[in-house]
């Protein structure tokens, strides 16, 4: 190897000026590797290095004995990819070139080791190197690194000026701040203003020796939020450092469990009758772990009292409900159900009241049971029951009216008329089509009766003017089935001070007074009847229970039994309970039975089968027991024919059947849109007064668009009516299908549309609302083949912001779409109250 050297030195012009002796003493046993290396060219161009000498620390590096390595190519010695290969014969040349001593840090792939090289040129050809194994120090900064920037808390060093000296990677997230912007800032412009002094102080204890832990302050974000920020501080060399765990979202659901909790307190305390929790423990003992103030309140029972003896409640239950009450507990216990139970109480003055309870149980592995359930006094509620009867029964017979046709009515300010709404049941009614009756109004009073057109349009214009109930009886002539019976009813409504709108329905009179006046006759037919037929006096005997005979009986046994010639000594010793009929058997031998064991009057209605055996006939029997000496009961009553009254009775209960089908078809056409199937005006307005108090009790904002399709008398005038009755139905569904769950969306007429938000904060949360909605409004639609823009002027109020009133706020909805319609149309406008000023002067 030295012969090699000495060759090598001499080539090189006696540039390397190394004393062999110092080479042989120093550089053979230095701790690092050295290496004396020849640059190889080709075309000018460097390609590979040839080692001409290396120390044994070198030799150990590369793991290859010195006395092979000398003039070897590196290629030659190790594996290494032509890419890795030629990275360092380009470092190499770059020092070469540049002929200036260079240190740089690299990792060696077919080593498998980091080394700090540096490199030594001693002209363009000829150049040394010395390796630093720096494997282990790279792995402790590796490790280092990962843990200071993958920690998920924000880790940092301050300096004594309590500059950030150092930050990991997670102050940007949390912050925003870039490093950069990060380092050298003092702490104190990042912590917020309300916390300063008191983190300052903090600090002060640091740097006094103290350590500081799970300190809670806030600290500004870069778009001027707040985090809220869980500190550890320690100082050490004259710095601190510390850690920070963002607790901003942990703080904000702290705060949102005590807001419920107060919310809760507070629906608790505003709730009529109270909550509690009623525990049942394993050996059966019932308590009370918590009530609420209303809970005692339903009892009449007060605190003290409640505290002293729980058991007060259960006493307080009428002795007549006591019994089923525990046994619903035990129930709900047993089958894991909602206990539900309405039952009496016994207050002072023995006064009673009505409770109403619900509970659901909860069960625990040591055998408990809770229930956790409300109670409230419906005392109230039961005295109600009898006038909510009877107003169903109004609301019966007010929807029995069948109607025919329920329609929209204009009456204009000139004295024209105009349909705005007709259900399809006007041609039925009068054989005139929807579309007839909104483009030729004429149709319509075409067909009423020449001598009732005058006082039917007299009627009109009178309930117009006073803005009262049109309800009128009239003729029409129809063209197939003649003169009708009508009656008409409407309520009138002024829109803009110009027009009057009926809303309203006319049916078809005529069938329902032939059917009255037929049932009339039919009922005292079957009084008359009733009265004329005769009944059968009878004795009957039963020496024992379940053996019934007839003893004797008197009247007009073959109508009874459907026999003619009837012999009434064939009744003597004849079984009763073949007589009854097989479905009705069971019940009056055991009604018989209890008749004969507690000696109480048989009253009974049921079958009997005729001779024929084919039909049979409904009897009622009253009769009275007579114990005998020998046992036996004797009992004297009477038969009667009931047949006609109880299929009457029958026929009633499906007429009646039929009634409430009708009631409930009236009240969906009421409340509903024929053609969209939305919630009418009248629906819309009953639940937007529901919505104005709900949020006047609940501070929440309310908000109504009114919404007008643009356009649309031209879309009907060029595809046709049919495609513009298409467009509405296509809008309501998009507009159902884009609100939430508890918003409105209705039609109020032709093409308007109203949606309401319920539950709303602010006018940003309207926005947010009615963002998706607008999409509906930005395209075309494929509507019976043809495709139409779909846009819409849209005026928008929040309550109560823009009125409190289900009147005040449509109106300045109107007003807000109306001022959009006349700037360009498409789009939505929020009311403002310069929109009034602007109304009135248009």
């Amino acid at each position: 190897m030295e012969k090699r050297y000495n060759e090598e030195r001499t080539k090189s012009g006696g540039r390397l000026h190394m004393d062999q002796d110092f080479y042989a003493e120093v550089v053979s046993d230095m701790p690092v590797g050295y290496a004396y290396q020849r640059m190889i060219y080709s075309h000018g161009r460097a390609v590979d290095y040839q080692l001409l000498d290396i120390n044994k620390k070198m030799a150990d590096i590369l793991g290859i004995p010195s006395h092979d390595v000398s003039g070897s190519r590196m290629q030659q010695l190790l594996d290494t990819r032509e890419e890795d290969h030629e990275a360092w014969v380009e470092m190499y040349a770059s020092a070469l070139s540049e002929q200036k001593k260079k240190t740089v840090e690299r990792f060696s792939f077919p080593l498998k080791r980091w080394f700090r090289v540096q490199i030594i040129p001693e002209n363009e050809t000829y150049f040394s190197v010395i390796f630093i194994d720096i494997t282990e120090e790279k792995e402790k900064i590796t490790a280092l690194d990962s843990f200071f920037n993958g920690n998920l808390g924000m880790m940092f060093r301050l300096n004594e000026e309590n500059r950030l000296l150092e930050v990991n990677p997670e102050w940007t997230e949390v912050t925003g701040f870039s490093r950069q912007e990060l380092l050298g800032t003092p702490l104190e412009q990042l912590i917020r203003e309300d916390d300063r002094k008191d983190f300052f102080e903090q600090l002060s204890h640091v740097r006094s020796g103290a350590r500081v832990r799970h300190y809670v302050c806030g600290i500004m974000n870069k778009n001027r939020s707040f985090s809220v920020l869980e500190w550890h501080l320690h100082a050490a060399d004259g710095a601190i450092y510390g850690t920070a765990h963002d607790m901003t979202h942990q703080t904000w659901k702290e705060q949102q469990v005590q807001e419920r909790e107060m919310l809760l307190e507070h629906v608790t305390d505003q709730m009529p009758g109270g909550i509690f929790q009623l525990q049942k423990d394993a050996a059966g003992t019932y308590s009370f772990p918590y009530h609420s103030d209303g809970f005692l309140d339903v009892f009449r029972v007060s605190a003290r009292r409640f505290e002293q003896d729980q058991a007060t409640v259960f006493t307080a239950v009428h002795h007549a409900d006591y019994d089923e009450v525990m046994m619903s507990l035990q129930e709900s216990h047993t089958r894991r159900t909602i206990w539900k139970k309405e039952f009496r109480i016994t207050i002072a003055g023995n006064q009673v009241r009505w409770l109403r309870g619900r509970a659901k149980p909860s069960f625990y592995p040591d055998g408990r049971v809770i229930w956790h359930g409300h109670i409230s006094d419906i005392t109230e509620e039961k005295k109600q029951e009898l006038a909510l009867k009877e107003s169903e029964e109004r609301m019966r017979r007010l929807f029995s009216q069948v109607p025919g046709m329920l329609y929209q009515f204009d009456v204009h300010q000139d004295g024209t008329y105009r349909f705005s709404l007709a259900s399809k049941g006007i041609w039925e009614l009068i054989e005139v089509t929807p579309w007839e009756a909104y483009y030729q109004v004429e149709k319509v009073f075409d067909r009423i009766h020449p001598e009732d057109l005058a006082l039917v349009k007299e009627s009109i214009d009178q309930s117009a003017a006073e803005e009262t109930r049109w309800s009128i009886d009239y003729r029409i002539i129809h063209p197939t089935h003649g003169i009708r019976w009508v009656r008409g009813n409407a309520n009138p409504s002024k829109l803009d001070g110009r027009t009057i709108r009926f809303y309203g329905y006319i049916y078809d009179v005529t069938e329902l007074i032939e059917k009255e006046e037929a049932l009339k006759n039919r009922e005292k037919m079957i009084s008359e009847i009733s009265h004329r037929l005769p009944g059968v006096i009878y004795q009957c005997i039963s020496p024992s229970p379940g053996e019934y005979r007839f003893l004797t009986a008197a009247g007009n046994l073959s109508d009874l039994f459907g026999v003619t010639d009837y012999d009434p000594e064939q009744i003597k010793n004849m079984e009763i309970p073949p007589l009854i009929h097989p479905e009705d058997r069971e019940t009056i031998i055991g009604a018989m039975d209890v008749s004969r064991e507690q000696l109480t009057q048989f009253d009974e209605t049921y079958r009997v089968i005729m001779d024929s055996r084919s039909e049979y006939k409904w009897i009622h029997a009253a009769s009275t027991p007579e114990k005998q000496a020998d046992g036996s009961v004797i009992w004297s009553g009477h038969l009667t024919d009931v047949t006609e009254s109880r299929r009457n009775q029958l026929a009633l209960q499906e007429s009646e059947k039929q009634y409430r089908k009708l009631a409930k078809k009236m009240e969906e056409m009421a409340y509903h849109d024929s053609l969209t199937g939305l919630p009418n005006r009248r629906m819309l307005f009953d639940r937007l007064e529901q919505e104005i108090l709900h949020c006047s009790k609940t501070g929440e904002k309310l908000g109504l668009l009114f919404i007008d399709l643009d356009n649309f008398k031209a879309i009907n005038d060029q595809f046709g009516h049919d495609i513009g009755d298409q467009l509405l139905v296509y809008t309501a569904e998009k507009l159902s299908e884009v609100v939430r769950k508890s918003d409105i969306v209705a039609r109020m007429a032709g093409d308007e549309f109203l949606v309401v938000f319920s539950h709303l904060t602010s006018e940003e949360h309207l926005h947010t609302a009615v963002s998706n909605m607008m999409n509906v409004f930005q395209g075309e639609a494929s509507i019976g083949g043809s495709m139409i823009s779909v846009k819409a002027s849209i005026g928008a109020v929040l309550y109560p912001d823009h009125g409190s009133t289900v009147e005040e706020l449509l109106s300045n909805a109107d007003k807000a779409m109306y001022y959009k319609k006349r700037r360009g149309k498409s789009g939505m406008q929020l009311y403002e109250p310069e929109m009034a000023y602007v109304w009135d002067m248009e």
